[in-house]
């Protein structure tokens, strides 16, 4: 790391650009290593085939390790609870029907909102209009493979945006970053159909038009109208954004600009008064300096700066906002309850907790490039660098309470690891010549430079290979352990339920597992991921921890269900569930159950003797199952 940092400074020392030409950053020591004009011109300025044909490979990787976990055969093809919500509404789309779903009191599927609910159902009724595929079949081919496909999208739209801040070297392994980093591709891997995967193009997409549509000149009638335009571009994706997910895609687009407009106008100030300071030797009379140079610093800082479009942006946005007061408190909320969840940890809603250290180090040796590359976009500040920096310290700040909000900062992650990539594996300069080799023998410091440079290009590689396997096997894996999906035995279960249950059966059940029951099983569960009030859950946690069956039947007819279901996957948030109704588990072993619920409905009914005077029955799995995963309790 030494090495690096030495060759770092020597670039940034020399005042090199790591615009257009940072493709390699050039070795150029007190010694005069020689640098190959081969290596040298193809880093600086890479031929255009060898970038077409190394993003279309980078593509292809991208739809590949999206679809790899479709390889096993011991999971559900759809990823993330909240997926199931949307592929159950494209279903009815597609079967042009509607379903009252009261859980949520109202009528599926919505208007608004959806995420790709609606481009799912259409694709699927062009397919099966083209083919001999039902609806039902269609649905199921581009639930597979559209989100794989957005991936791929993404990868283009990063990509073209990078080049012109960086050059295509930078972009093209931004591209390949985001073709591998976990936090991409759980987001768009076949069968993710939460509004995620298309949220984060349109995301990416904003930004990039803020900061480019800036840079044009857009004359009519001889004024300038491109801050009018840019903020027109900004709002027509906020729109998108809204109708997409609410209010927390625009919110997410708008903290990067207003982040971004921050870090442009302190940056200025930075560098029109710092260089004062510095020059004044007394300390003490630094504050008066700073306040003489600060109004002049502060123009300066506001004329180059985005403020026009982003203040028309700002204000449409809080005329919005006058008109839907409801919006700003759900907002409210919605922020209170992450600053809740994430410091009294109780929160049990993956979306509302911060990022924990785990998170961190699942980005494994890429934390390499990472500061390396946070290193250089600190150190040069140019305005690609700004951008950057703040678009990924934002959202980074913001996932600290909510990690879903991280995902939105890995695109600006995967350029900051790709200046770090660029530095490491820098081929100019390699140079390692006979007369080197018999100069070492003399004097072995000669060749040191040489060792470092290739040390370096090694870490690169070794980097870039780790990544790649451990990629492989989390896209491989990363679907097949509950609740992520189904199991085989969960899937078995949920089929049971919609074939042999009533169709207005009510199905009780923790929440983890409400959006399954509604997609697969087509029942109404009591709870689901998006609806389950601390009470009704305290209700329900009090079914899986009682010794009295006539506790849980109550509980049962109070909320209309007929049928409870128990799994094994519950094992590992019992204390969790014990702790709603004020039970204490002194001995936490996730992978079991805890002493104090021994006795329990909820361990009881897997013993393949189960019986229950309350008219409590096992109808499955059946009696005679040893060691079941899944059990269906029915009320007789």
């Amino acid at each position: 790391m030494t090495g690096v940092l030495l060759h770092l400074q020597e670039q940034l020392s020399a005042g090199n650009s790591i615009g257009n030409d940072l493709g390699a950053f050039a070795v150029s020591t007190s010694i005069g290593i020689r640098l190959r004009s081969l290596g040298s011109s193809w880093m600086e300025k890479p031929p255009k085939w060898t970038i077409a044909l190394a993003m279309a490979l980078v593509c292809i990787l991208t739809f590949a390790f999206r679809c790899l976990h479709l390889l096993r055969d011991d999971h559900y093809f759809i990823v993330s609870a909240d997926s199931h919500y949307f592929h159950r509404m494209a279903e009815l789309l597609a079967l042009d029907e509607t379903y009252f779903y009261p859980t949520h009191n109202r009528v599926l599927p919505i208007p608004m909102f959806s995420g790709i609910t609606y481009p799912l159902a259409l694709m699927a009724r062009g397919l099966a209009f083209v083919t001999t595929e039902t609806p039902l079949s269609a649905l199921e081919l581009v639930s597979k493979f559209l989100p794989p496909t957005l991936g791929v999208i993404t990868v283009l739209v990063l990509y073209f945006g990078v080049s012109r801040l960086y050059g295509r070297s930078v972009a093209m392994l931004s591209a390949l970053v985001w073709a591998l980093v976990s936090w991409a591709l759980v987001q768009q891997a076949a069968g993710y159909l939460d509004r995620d995967c298309l949220s984060i193009i349109l995301v990416i997409i904003g930004i990039f038009l803020f900061f480019f549509l800036k840079r044009m000149t857009i004359v009519l009638g001889g004024r300038a109208l491109t801050w009018l335009v840019s903020a027109f571009a900004i709002i027509s994706v906020e729109a998108l954004l809204y109708l997409e997910w609410g209010y927390l895609g625009p919110a997410i687009l708008l903290t990067v600009l207003v982040v971004f407009l921050l870090v442009q106008i302190l940056n200025t100030l930075f560098n029109h008064i710092m260089p004062a300071l510095l020059a004044e030797d007394n300390v003490l009379d630094w504050p008066l300096i700073a306040f003489r140079r600060l109004p002049m610093a502060l123009r300066v800082a506001l004329r180059g700066s985005s403020y026009k479009p982003l203040a028309v942006i700002l204000g449409l946005n809080v005329a919005a906002i006058a008109l839907r007061p409801d919006i700003l408190k759900s907002m409210w909320n919605l922020l209170l309850d992450a600053l809740r969840g994430t410091i009294s940890g109780e929160t049990t809603v993956a979306e509302l907790q911060g990022l924990a250290t785990e998170d961190i180090l699942s980005l494994g040796l890429l934390l390499i490039p990472i500061a390396i590359g946070l290193y250089i976009a600190v150190r040069r500040r140019h305005e690609g660098d700004l951008l950057v920096l703040g678009w990924f310290g934002a959202l980074f700040l913001a996932g600290l309470f909510s990690r879903r909000l991280f995902l939105y900062a890995v695109p600006a992650m995967c350029v900051v690891t790709s200046l770090g990539l660029v530095t490491l594996l820098d081929i100019r300069g390699l140079r390692l010549s006979s007369s080197i080799l018999q100069l070492s023998l003399v004097d072995p410091r000669a060749v040191l430079p040489q060792l470092r440079a290739y040390l370096r290009l090694g870490c690169g590689f070794l980097v870039l290979l780790a990544t790649v396997a451990i990629s492989t096997f989390g896209a491989y894996s990363f679907a097949s352990t509950p609740p992520v999906a189904p199991d085989t035995e969960w899937h078995e279960a949920l089929t049971w339920l919609r074939q042999e249950t009533p169709q207005e059966a009510v199905i009780m059940t923790w929440w983890d597992y409400g959006y399954w029951i509604l997609d697969v099983s087509h029942r109404t569960p009591v709870v689901d991921n998006g609806v389950h009030p601390k009470a009704t859950d305290e209700d329900i946690a009090r079914v899986y921890t009682t010794t009295d069956d006539s506790e849980a039947v109550s509980v049962m007819m109070e909320y209309g269900a007929g049928y409870l279901v128990f799994s094994k996957v519950e094992t590992r948030i019992l204390p969790v569930i014990a702790a709603r109704v004020g039970i204490d588990v002194t001995d936490v072993d996730l992978g079991s159950v805890p002493p104090e619920l021994e006795d329990s409905l909820y361990n009881r009914s897997f013993s393949d003797d189960f019986h229950s005077d309350y008219g409590l029955e096992r109808i499955y799995a059946s009696p005679d199952a040893t060691e079941p995963s899944v059990v269906i309790l029915a009320l007789q």
